[in-house]
């Protein structure tokens, strides 16, 4: 069963077997020069029109997901992480062009301890 999870935290001190499963989004302090906007936690037209694209295409191209096999910078649970994003950045290059299969390659070495290209 695939159940995932999102924990915030400060550090990494989770179990191993915690940690080796985990897609890690390191989040900064802006700068003091950094504008920011406000996000509001509501619905609006643009949220909605944006959940409808992403229905559509994930409804569209479920069955290329499910039988991607897209190739891996690593291996093990790294891999089992990561499948999916690659694959969808698979997906986005062979029907949109540009180099999506590169795209997702650098964070998850980051985030894997493995080296960036």
């Amino acid at each position: 069963m695939f159940a995932p999870k999102c924990i915030g935290m400060i550090g990494r001190r989770l179990p191993p077997a915690t940690l080796s499963r985990c897609l890690i989004v390191e989040l900064r302090r802006r700068m003091s020069d950094e504008t920011i906007e406000k996000f509001m936690h509501q619905d609006n037209p643009e949220l909605a029109d944006l959940r409808s694209r992403l229905l559509r295409w994930s409804t569209d191209n479920v069955e290329t997901l499910r039988a991607a096999n897209p190739a891996m910078p690593f291996s093990n649970r790294q891999a089992d992480n990561w499948r999916l994003m690659c694959a969808i950045a698979d997906a986005c290059t062979k029907k949109h062009g540009d180099d999506w299969a590169a795209r997702p390659v650098k964070p998850p070495r980051r985030s894997s301890g493995l080296p960036t290209r």
